[in-house]
């Protein structure tokens, strides 16, 4: 099954329970799986971490679809940068850290798509 197939089947967030992270032996082994290409390793991080993901994402946002989009795009890019992963932390530390970034550029992106109220009465009295 392929990531994406993995991806796109996340059951509904709010309906998962949370699990126990994994011990720093199965998280390697897995990982290194998912290095050699192994789509199933990622479909078993995404299963173990998606309620994790998609938690940090709605207490960054508030939102509950933006959450869900930004919890499927962190995966797709941890799947597709999973080579650049070293170990130098737990993997669990690095996909924070990517689920964190997509949030804040999303707000940022929120922030510049807010039009002034004071802009719009401008453009229309000119």
């Amino acid at each position: 099954m392929s990531v994406a197939t993995h991806i796109a089947t996340m059951e509904t967030y709010s309906e998962i329970g949370q699990t126990e992270e994994l011990d720093l032996a199965q998280e390697r082994e897995i990982v290194l799986r998912c290095q050699n290409g192994d789509a199933d390793a990622m479909g078993t991080l995404v299963i173990r971490y998606q309620h994790w993901v998609y938690s940090i994402a709605y207490g960054m946002l508030s939102h509950h679809q933006d959450a869900q989009d930004i919890a499927q795009d962190a995966f797709l890019s941890a799947w597709e940068n999973i080579g650049k992963f070293r170990f130098r932390s737990r993997f669990s530390t690095w996909l924070y850290r990517i689920v964190k970034n997509k949030c804040l550029n999303q707000m940022d992106q929120y922030q510049h798509r807010k039009t002034d109220p004071m802009e719009i009465e401008e453009k229309c009295k000119g």
